[in-house]
């Protein structure tokens, strides 16, 4: 069991508590008794009964509020048993801070508790203390929601109606990929490594079935991501576009195979084109944020030369330790014309 907790908190170093309870809910080793409360001990009843409808959500702790990531596991003498590992929601909270776009408030509510808001950017419940429950007011302007696989969780993105502007609608797409990707890495890393105790023959077995897993909900983000109705553009630090997705192939004519691994600057018309990688070295050394965080209307320039106006906003982000820029664009054209 030492071991064990020792593995797990090398690969997560979020957790705060690794547990090992038998089915009735009581816990049998842990580093952090103290936290295994009345609806922990429910909860662990439940899993053992039915491991596969178990759903995530936070637990209203009265030391701190948390989630656990759970699987059945046998010990010699002890028979059937659950194995759990504690998280505090802070992760979630960073995540959604790192995407969230001015004019746009991110969270994630309890799908089976509307209006509940179960982590948004100051963290959980406990650290948002007042007005943690949306109004039927507030619930009629979200303006997209994304289920989370294996929880009782939905992504909402709600507009912020103080401003103006109407600003990015889609960002919530990347927090949608980042928390889905995170739920299902770690449940999956977490069952290799209870079952590599076990077991250790089963490791190619189990990483290949983990890899179909993660390849299918790639296959149905990717689906999402181009079937939105704006143009969505991700660039790196060089200039160089990394991705290009379908509304974006309507808006410039260009097929995305075209335009991958070249310089964004090839959508501009002069002189932006011409100054473009100027502009973004200047911003990259600590210059003035002139786009980032803001929409504004630019001119874009299609494979035949044509150049027309969009609505253009660009928010920054880093990812696998690269920093990576994503434009939204909307051709503005008919808009104009009336």
């Amino acid at each position: 069991y030492d071991d064990l907790v020792r593995r797990v908190h090398a690969v997560f170093p979020e957790a705060f508590a690794v547990t090992l309870a038998d089915p009735a809910g009581h816990p049998l080793r842990t580093d952090f008794e103290d936290l295994v409360g009345e609806v922990c001990q429910v909860d662990l009843a439940q899993f053992a009964q039915a491991p596969p409808k178990r759903e995530l959500y936070i637990h209203p702790h009265a030391e701190a509020y948390h989630f656990d990531m759970m699987v059945p596991v046998s010990q010699p003498g002890i028979g059937n048993a659950v194995f759990f590992v504690s998280f505090r929601p802070d992760a979630i909270a960073r995540v959604l801070k790192n995407s969230q776009v001015y004019g746009h408030r991110l969270m994630i509510l309890r799908r089976d508790a509307p209006g509940l808001i179960e982590v948004d950017v100051r963290g959980s419940r406990d650290r948002i203390k007042e007005n943690y429950r949306l109004t039927a007011a507030e619930l009629d302007q979200i303006r997209a929601r994304v289920p989370i696989a294996g929880s009782r969780w939905d992504v909402v993105d709600l507009p912020d109606v103080t401003l103006t502007a109407d600003y990015v609608r889609q960002v919530w797409l990347h927090t949608a990929l980042l928390l889905v990707g995170l739920a299902l890495v770690t449940g999956f890393v977490l069952r290799y490594m209870v079952r590599s105790v076990r077991q250790q023959q089963a490791y190619t077995a189990r990483l290949e079935a983990t890899s179909a897993q993660l390849r299918d909900h790639a296959v149905r983000i990717q689906t999402i991501f181009d079937t939105v109705a704006d143009g969505i553009i991700t660039i790196n630090e060089a200039g160089t576009i990394e991705s290009f997705n379908s509304a974006a192939e309507r808006i410039f004519e260009y097929r995305a195979h075209e335009v991958i691994g070249r310089n964004v600057s090839l959508l501009m018309p002069e002189p932006h084109r011409s100054n473009h990688d100027s502009y973004l070295q200047q911003y990259l050394a600590g210059g003035e944020r002139k786009l980032i965080g803001r929409s504004r209307e630019f001119e874009g320039c299609r494979k035949d030369g044509s150049i027309f106006p969009l609505d253009l906003a660009v928010s920054e982000m880093q990812l696998d330790g690269q920093r990576l820029f994503t434009g939204i664009v909307r051709d503005i054209s008919e808009r104009k014309r009336l």
